[in-house]
């Protein structure tokens, strides 16, 4: 009777241990899923911001940090005295959703419950900003730096790229980073 006792605990023993080996990789499964997707929501803004790149637009600011034509910043701007980084402005202040600042990309998803109904809400999974810079080249050419965030599955994994793209008669990825 006790030997019985002994090998049922053991075996629920070995059984919990397999049980919290298998929710640990559940969940790095799913992190990792997460970051990807983020990853490759990023990658897809960063592609749209790079096609929509236009020489002739505005990269102005109003006195609220609010761009003139949407996504489009100059490089630097004036804070008080001194001059800061638009990108780095708008991911320190958290602006990289904001409808005023960012150009964002949504998907539409049914809320619960309501299967047979067309109605659907956006869901927010990545957004981009186009900054032009400071940059003088012969031949005359103009250099933008494309930053976006893409979030993963559950809306807490977040994914920034950076690239730098060249444009005289069409445009040209210089180069890719993830900072994030």
């Amino acid at each position: 009777m006790l030997l019985t006792l002994v090998v049922i605990s053991l075996l629920a023993n070995i059984s919990l241990i397999g049980m919290e080996n298998a929710i640990h990789s559940n969940r790095l499964t799913s992190s990792f899923m997460s970051s990807s997707i983020a990853l490759q929501r990023a990658q897809r803004a960063a592609n749209l911001a790079e096609s929509s790149i236009d020489r002739q637009a505005d990269y102005a600011l109003t006195s609220r940090f609010e761009p003139i034509r949407l996504g489009l910043f100059p490089q630097f701007y004036n804070s008080g005295s001194q001059r800061q980084s638009s990108w780095q402005k708008i991911l320190k202040n958290e602006l990289c959703f904001s409808n005023r600042h960012t150009v964002m990309q949504s998907i539409g998803v049914k809320p619960d419950g309501q299967q047979k109904s067309l109605a659907t809400n956006k869901k927010v999974i990545s957004a981009y900003l186009i900054e032009q810079l400071l940059i003088e080249t012969e031949p005359a050419a103009s250099y933008y730096r494309v930053t976006t965030c893409g979030l993963g599955l559950n809306g807490s994994t977040l994914a920034v790229v950076q690239t730098i793209v060249r444009y005289d008669t069409s445009w040209q990825r210089v180069s890719w980073q993830q900072l994030h």
